[in-house]
Parts: structure tokens; sequence; C-alpha cells
């Protein structure tokens, strides 16, 4: 059992709740946040292509998707104390609650400056979903099947961005219905997050040093989340105006982007397996390498079909991945008040992600056209891998001087 600053005994939720309180304790949060990946999957498509429409440019659209995840850069060092006064249920139940009405606000001010107020809010109250969600996660899984735990956690996510732009393909994007739907997937899991057992779940200080110690013990996999969240961002806010900027429909890229979810899907549970027979930090690298070259090849092979749907399939699972091996690192390394600090970095790391990826995206697709969008997706995995090939290097000395 970790030990709190004082030395005193804080107890993990894993080692609380019994096995039915901890299932249900699981699948309230599992729940939640596959609405909340829903209504991502969902509206950022779907704003992008309002703003199109209105004749917005691709810079400035790129702005109003990056501003909702710079919120989490000035929520994120108030989360923890705010998650520790009101628990991690009522964090979340607050942030579905709050992003539900901000949400139902949006279209009645159909103007891209009054969206960027409005989504700077979404993005701050949302963000308590990812911290407490994640810290919450982790303390429920225990250490021989963490992989998995955190996949089927990942899967749940992937489901929803999956579930978002196909509900588009569907009921389409000419209409508000998109905003009430999003409105009520929000509302619907508050309740049982308010009921689910949180027995013996401690939120306390960290240690001395903060955020730096606990960064400098494992940047690879707080900062994978700068990865995933830019990437996925910006293949969410521009992949339609990509694939109509050369010549194919916006029907083909929200399927695409659905394939990419589903890849979630699919190969969420055996990257969940691999992570708890392999080593993670190894893996971690691989997935993160095998990104960079995949994205590269989008442009030749997005519109050949049936090959673009298998490729975007794989390449989503393999995204999805390194979120699911980073936090389960996460889980290995931190446990208690550490753990809370680390998942609010990588919260903190994805919004990082969430203003740079987009926003990289829609200055380079504005100025060397739709193949902008790969080269900002390439340049912001390049930034990130000097990281974890430096743990692994640090750690192998550690390992060979004992």
């Amino acid at each position: 059992m970790p030990l709190s600053p004082e030395n005193e005994p804080v107890p993990v939720l894993a080692e609380v709740l019994s096995p039915r309180q901890r299932f249900f304790s699981l699948a309230a949060v599992i729940w939640a946040m596959a609405m909340v990946t829903f209504i991502i999957g969902l509206t950022f498509p779907f704003l992008a292509l309002l703003l199109e429409r209105q004749g917005v440019s691709t810079a400035m659209i790129g702005y109003s998707t990056a501003v909702q995840g710079m919120a989490i850069l000035f929520i994120a060092p108030f989360a923890p104390r705010l998650i520790a006064f009101m628990g991690p249920n009522w964090s979340m139940a607050i942030g579905m609650g709050g992003s539900a009405f901000i949400l139902a606000l949006l279209p009645l001010w159909p103007d891209v400056w009054v969206w960027f107020p409005l989504r700077f809010a979404l993005g701050a109250v949302s963000s308590l979903l990812w911290i407490a969600s994640e810290a919450w996660i982790n303390s429920v899984a225990q250490e021989e099947t963490r992989g998995r735990v955190v996949s089927i956690y990942s899967i749940a996510g992937a489901a929803g961005f999956t579930m978002g732009p196909a509900m588009l393909t569907l009921i389409g994007t000419e209409t508000n219905l998109p905003f009430l739907i999003a409105v009520t997937a929000l509302a619907l899991p508050c309740l049982p997050l308010l009921l689910a057992p949180t027995a013996g779940i401690a939120f306390e200080k960290t240690q001395k040093g903060g955020w730096g110690r606990v960064l400098a013990l494992a940047p690879a996999p707080i900062l994978i989340t700068f990865i995933f969240a830019g990437s996925e961002e910006a293949l969410h806010t521009f992949f339609a105006i990509f694939t109509m900027e050369l010549g194919e429909g916006e029907t083909l890229a929200l399927r695409l982007i659905a394939a990419l979810g589903f890849g979630g899907i699919v190969l969420g549970y055996p990257i969940g397996w691999l992570a708890d027979h392999v080593n993670r930090l190894n893996l971690l690298i691989l997935l993160t390498l095998t990104i960079f070259a995949a994205i590269l090849a989008v442009p030749q092979i997005f519109n050949i079909y049936p090959l673009n749907y298998i490729y975007f399939l794989l390449l989503g699972g393999i995204m999805g991945g390194t979120y699911t091996v980073g936090m389960t690192l996460l889980g290995e390394r931190f446990e208690g008040a550490d753990l809370v600090t680390a998942s609010t970095m990588t919260t903190t790391f994805w919004g990082v992600g969430a203003v740079a990826g987009p926003s990289l995206a829609g200055q380079s697709m504005g100025v060397i056209g739709p193949n902008g969008l790969i080269f900002a997706i390439c340049f912001v995995i390049l930034l990130y891998l000097p990281f974890p090939f430096w743990e692994r290097w640090r750690l192998l000395r550690r390992s060979a001087r004992t």
C-alpha cells in the first residue's frame, strides 16, 4: 500500500472494494467516458463543417478546436484539489453536466467568435472528466491485469469515437440534431456516476517536487497523450476537409474516421494483453514509430477501396494502443497521490497536443494544401520521439549499474 507525504497509509480503491463493487465502479466510469468520446467524435467534425460552410478559414477552424484543448492547461493545476474536494464521481458528474449545458448553447449562437469562450469553457469542465477517470481506473485495476482493464476503458473510448462520425453519416450535418444527441448522451451517465462505489480512493497532496519529479520519473507515458491528442484532434477536425480538397466527399472521410475508432475496438484488448506480457516501454516506442510511418502513407491510401478501410482500422488500433500502454505504464509506476498527479499531467499534455495538432494542421493546410494535415501530425510525433528513447536509455543504464 502506498504512503502519503505524512507516511500514513493511503487506501487503494482496488484493495477496499469488493469484486462486485469494483465491477460497478468500473462500469460507471467506462460508460461515462464512452459517452465523452462519442461527443468528441460527433461534434469535432460537425463543428468544423459548420464553420467551413460559413466561410471560416482552416486556420481559424483549427484555432476554434485548439482553444477547447487549451482550457485544460488552465484548469489542470487546480484539478487535483477540486477532485479531492468533490470526489471522483462528483467531479465527473459535474463535468458531464457542464459539458451538456455548454453544448446546448452552441447552436444558439453559431458564430466562430462566440464559440471561442464557449469551447474554452467546454474544455475546462471536460478536463475534470479525464483526470478523475484515469486515476479512478488505475486505482481499481490490479497490476497483473492492468493492461487488459485499461484496454477495456480504451475500447469504450474508441467505441465512442466510432459512433460519433457514424452517427453523423446517418443523421447528416444540415440540422441541429447532433447537438440534441450530444446533450442527451452526456446527461445519461450522471446518475450512475454519483451512485458508483468510491470508498477508499484518496486524492491527497503529492510528495515534494510535484509535477517536475513525476515527469522526470516517467516522461514517455505522460507525454504520449500529446501524440494521441495532437493526431486524433487534427484528424477529427480536418480529415473531412482533407478528403474534399483531394476530390472526395465528406461521407468517405466520416466513414474512415469511424474505421479509425473501430480499430481501437478491434485491437484494444490484444494490445492490452501484450502490455501485460512484454516490456511496456518498448511496446510504446514500437507503436509510436508505426504511427509515424502509417500517417506518411495516408495520402496514397485513403481513397483506395477497400484497402483504405482496413488501413484506417489498423491505424486507429495502433493509435489507441499508445494511450492504453501509456496509461498502463502510469499505473505500474505510480500509486495514490502521485497517480493523480500523473493523470493530471497526462490530461495537461493532452491539452497541449489538442492545441498543437489542430493549430499546426490548420496553418499547414492553409500554406501547403491538404497534405499539411500529414505534415502536422508527423511533426508532432517527431517532437515526442526523443523522450521514450531517452527513458529507455536511462533505464538500461540503471539496469547495467545494478
